[in-house]
């Protein structure tokens, strides 16, 4: 197992009656597919950079500095897999304890005023996984293999070379669809395309389905929602 390097910064704030801690992580890259799991976030944001590292940022802001201060990131590097978690679940937990909630196997994460805001840093040709269960995720630009699963949130990419899989269940999908090869799918959804992609549309009784083959495609996309809106332009 490598050993990871960490960079920790934390600072509280008071403002609004809100606590904010301030953390700031980083391992070095080495080819390893890296695994992001943050659930509740309210915000990812993904920026590719020339550095040999992985670099999460995070701004955790909640009512009370209690649950601010439990907040943390982990990571671990095992079996070639660097893995990048939150616990913010346990944030909720202590909260629903402290307040006396019923435990019937729900995390109260709206009984908590918070926002928890991430920037990812990654380098090219990367191989990265990211899963929440609610947040918006965007980028300016991304390279390499990337796939998202989200419940509920927005996925705004700008430009990407590369592969991407994205899934969400509720929430807008919106990137560019110029060089790339592509199956799109919804189940109640709808999907957009501009004019110049000859895309092929799929008959289906609800939900809406499109491909576009292009044998001199330097990238390809796979896009799934079930109940979302897909703008490809």
């Amino acid at each position: 197992m490598k050993k990871v390097l960490f960079i920790i910064l934390i600072a509280f704030t008071s403002f609004n009656m809100q606590a904010q801690k301030n953390i700031e992580k980083e391992a070095p890259f080495s080819n390893q597919i890296i695994d992001v799991d943050l659930d509740f976030a309210s915000s990812i944001e993904i920026t590719t950079w020339d550095q040999p590292t992985i670099q999460v940022k995070a701004v955790i802001k909640t009512q009370d500095p209690k649950y601010t201060e439990l907040f943390d990131i982990k990571f671990k590097d095992d079996n070639h897999t660097l893995f990048i978690t939150s616990n913010s679940k346990d944030v909720f937990k202590a909260y629903q304890d402290d307040h006396d909630l019923p435990d019937i196997g729900v995390i109260y994460s709206q009984g908590l005023d918070h926002q928890f805001n991430y920037q990812l840093m990654v380098p090219k040709d990367v191989k990265l996984n990211i899963s929440s269960i609610t947040g918006d995720i965007s980028s300016d630009y991304v390279n390499g293999e990337i796939s998202v699963d989200l419940v509920s949130g927005n996925i705004q990419i700008e430009e990407f070379d590369g592969n991407l899989n994205l899934d969400t269940v509720n929430g807008r999908i919106e990137l560019p669809g110029n060089d790339s090869s592509m199956v799109a799918k919804t189940v109640v959804g709808k999907i957009q395309t501009t004019p110049e992609l000859a895309v092929v549309r799929k008959e289906k009784f609800i939900g809406q389905e499109i491909s576009l083959k292009n044998e001199n495609a330097q990238n390809s996309m796979r896009l799934n929602t079930v109940n979302g809106y897909i703008v490809i332009n």
